[in-house]
């Protein structure tokens, strides 16, 4: 919900972006500016209308590509250096940390170190209904081991967010 309400001024149902509101990349972009949204989350995409008004838009997840906040700066940076002069509005949607929890892995390693995974991080998402649905239990050591893939995910994101403000 906070995405489309924050571009389009209104909160939406379902979080989607109607056709018929105006939303800010389309106010900026009669206003001069370039825009573009890079997304990595699933749900900022253009069939629930958040490329409306960007005149470029990217979501490699949508396209099962790699998404990570890392990856999304090195697409804003390219549309960026294409504006050298001018209004530019970038927008980007990063979804770390979200399951599925699957960090780099040097950021796995700073968190966990070199011991042997207890779980398939890849399967977080479907492991994390498990246990919702009463389904799964975890040990403790699994435990630990999930909020270590969470604690890398926040360090890949730091690290892309570094990046940017370092460019």
């Amino acid at each position: 919900l906070a995405h489309s309400a924050v571009l389009s001024g209104r909160v939406q149902p379902g979080g989607k972006i109607a056709g018929d509101n105006d939303t800010l990349a389309e106010a900026l972009g009669q206003a001069g500016f370039a825009t573009a949204l890079i997304s990595g989350n699933g749900f900022i995409n253009d069939t629930r209308g958040f490329a409306q008004g960007f005149d470029r838009y990217r979501n490699p997840l949508r396209k099962r590509h790699p998404h990570s906040a890392r990856v999304l700066w090195q697409l804003a940076r390219r549309f960026l250096s294409t504006r050298k002069k001018g209004k530019t509005f970038l927008y980007v949607a990063t979804s770390e940390p979200h399951l599925p929890n699957t960090p780099s892995e040097d950021s796995l390693a700073a968190e966990w170190g070199r011991r042997v995974a207890p779980l398939v991080p890849a399967k977080t998402a479907a492991l994390s209904e498990s246990v919702a649905d009463g389904l799964a239990k975890l040990t403790r050591e699994q435990q630990d081991f999930i909020r270590a893939l969470y604690d890398a995910e926040v360090r890949d994101a730091d690290a892309g967010f570094a990046s940017m403000l370092r460019d």
